[in-house]
This record gives C-alpha cells, structure tokens and sequence, in this order.
C-alpha cells in the first residue's frame, strides 16, 4: 500500500492548542490582524510553488490522515502562554463560534511537532522560555498518494477542497506563513525588546488583554538556546483552555 510523509512548516503567529487529552486534534489558531497595536499579517499557504489562503471564519482540514490522537504535548521552543501568564486559551476558539479575535485555524491529527533549531530567550509572564518563530509538523498518510484537503467554516459546513498534492519522493511539504512581510525579520534588538506582534496572541486568552509583552532577555542560564543573527517578532506559542 502506499504512504507518505506530510511536513507542514508553520510560521509565524500560529498559536497550538489542546482542547483536551482525549481530542482527536490539536487546533492551530490565527489571531486576527489588524488590530490597534498590531499591524496587518499576511496567512499565506504554499505548496508546489502554489499560493492559497483562509479567510475570516475558515477552518483548514487534513482529509486523509487518521484523527486518531494530534500531538500531545507542546515541544520545547513553543512557549505555554497559560503557564506563564496564568491564563487559558478562551475556549470559544476551539467551537463553532469563536470570538472576534480569531481569523482562521487548521486542525492537525495525529502527528508530532518539531520546534525550529534557532531560538531567543524570552521573559513571558513568570517563566523563561526560548522560543523559535516555526514548528514543523509531521504526520504518514497511509493508503494514499496525494494530500487531499479542504476548508471548512469554524461551524463544520463545507467551502471549499483544495487541489490535491501529490507525493514526490513519499513527501508533500506545505508552508503556511502568518507574518507581516513588511517588517519580518527584524535585526536583532538589545535585550528587554517587546514583540508588539505578540498582543495579537494575547487576545486569544481570557482576560488577556492588557498583559505585558514578553521581554528579550540577554541569556537564558538554565536553557542555554542558540542566538540567532536576526529574529522574528511572529514566534509560533501554545496554550491550554
């Protein structure tokens, strides 16, 4: 029977959410943009030199993977917001009626996560963490040559299938970019550096708003992450409802 390996590369603002242990996905959210202080992202999808998108309200689906278990835990490098700031994820973004704060987001079965090698030491809320601006996402697709997959509305109803992939070499790689072309990536800041971008994130938590930002640090002693020459103010995060 045939297989193959999907690799999705998630940049920039993509918050990773667990609804629960016995969920059968993980949920990637996307905070809207603008806002007052966050300036317009660009949710570009790319696959075989292609270029797609979600729209306000639309939920990206993988088709023809088993949803039987998304990845359980958050890898080092994807920074827990309700751990630092001791606020959950508001729950509305996992159901059919997210509030305003939410663009769009993709559902990912079973699969694991794998943070990007370079990342900055950050002060969020009460704890250290080194984050790093993209997650790689891994999951086999068996029985099956070509990636189908389609959107749908955060209510469940149909929009629309994207055009299928097809493996080449036993892979299909997909990019999707959350990011403000205009200013990624920045030349790398002094440290106590705030990522204004960031505000967009804390709109997803309950009574978020107003949180301070996370801080660049000079070093983290206890994690010791690799510095990078430049860095994004679009770092990928987590959280828990």
């Amino acid at each position: 029977m045939p297989q193959f390996t999907l690799n999705v590369t998630f940049h920039g603002l993509c918050l990773f959410v667990r609804p629960s242990p016995g969920h059968p996905e993980m949920f990637v959210l996307f905070p809207k943009t603008p806002r007052p202080d966050v300036p317009k992202h660009d949710l570009d999808i790319r696959f075989n030199g292609t270029p797609e998108t979600l729209k306000q309200g639309e939920e990206l689906r993988f088709l023809n993977l088993p949803g039987n278990g998304g990845p359980t835990t958050l890898p080092a490098g994807v920074a827990n917001l309700k751990a630092g700031y001791v606020r959950p994820v508001h729950g509305s973004h996992v159901g059919p009626n997210p509030n305003s704060n939410l663009r769009a987001r993709a559902l990912l079965p079973d699969g694991s996560l794998t943070p990007g090698a370079e990342r900055d030491c950050w002060r969020i809320g009460t704890r250290e963490e080194a984050m790093t601006d993209h997650v790689l996402w891994s999951a086999t697709v068996p029985d099956a040559s070509e990636l189908r997959w389609a959107v749908h509305r955060f209510n469940g109803s149909f929009v629309r299938e994207l055009p299928p992939v097809p493996a080449t070499g036993g892979e299909v790689r997909i990019a999707i970019n959350h990011h403000d072309p205009e200013s990624e990536p920045i030349p790398r800041p002094d440290p106590g550096y705030e990522p204004r971008h960031f505000a967009a994130y804390l709109a997803l938590l309950h009574q978020g708003t107003g949180l301070p930002l996370p801080r660049l640090l000079d070093e983290c002693p206890s994690l010791r992450p690799p510095e990078s020459a430049s860095l994004y103010s679009c770092m990928v995060a987590g959280g828990e409802l």
